[in-house]
């Protein structure tokens, strides 16, 4: 299986701009003036890059790795909390999407096959799992702007 790797949305200046200081107050964990005045994560934090290496372009024909893919990113988001904001939208919730298939697929299935009082006993289920299926499938794009900081609709900023 052949995968190609996107390139980032933002320019390594524009990531380095947009980021933010993680709270310090106490300079506990910066060693020297560099250290106080950049941010402390990113792509090119120490543990980003040993988590990207762990990830090689020649594991994703395994099945194994399709599963790491999925995890990939929650693990790289811990390391380097704006990673999410440089992904595009597929990138960023395809998985989710993916994982809703199987229900709205047996939904559609049953509302082709069974009768209209088959499908009306099984009502509100039908309904819980179609809502599920969108918030499941929006998490990411919700978790996203969170960490997105500048540049956001004001109809997010709103509802944040």
């Amino acid at each position: 299986m052949a995968t190609s790797v996107l390139s980032p949305v933002k320019t390594e200046d524009q990531i380095l701009q947009d980021s933010m200081l993680e709270d310090d107050p106490n300079d506990n964990s910066a060693t020297n003036e560099e250290e106080k005045t950049k941010p402390r994560w990113g792509p090119y934090h120490k543990g980003a890059k040993e988590l990207a290496s762990l990830y090689s372009k020649e594991s994703v024909a395994t099945i194994m790795s399709l599963f790491q893919n999925f995890i990939r990113p929650f693990r790289e988001h811990h390391i380097d909390p704006t990673s999410i904001t440089r992904h595009d939208f597929i990138e960023t919730n395809g998985d989710n999407f993916m994982l809703t298939l199987p229900g709205l697929m047996s939904m559609t299935w049953n509302f082709c096959t069974k009768t209209n009082e088959q499908i009306q006993a099984n009502y509100y289920w039908f309904s819980y799992l179609y809502l599920l299926a969108i918030f499941v499938s929006l998490t990411n794009q919700i978790h996203k702007w969170s960490h997105t900081y500048f540049g956001l609709p004001r109809w997010v900023t709103i509802l944040q």
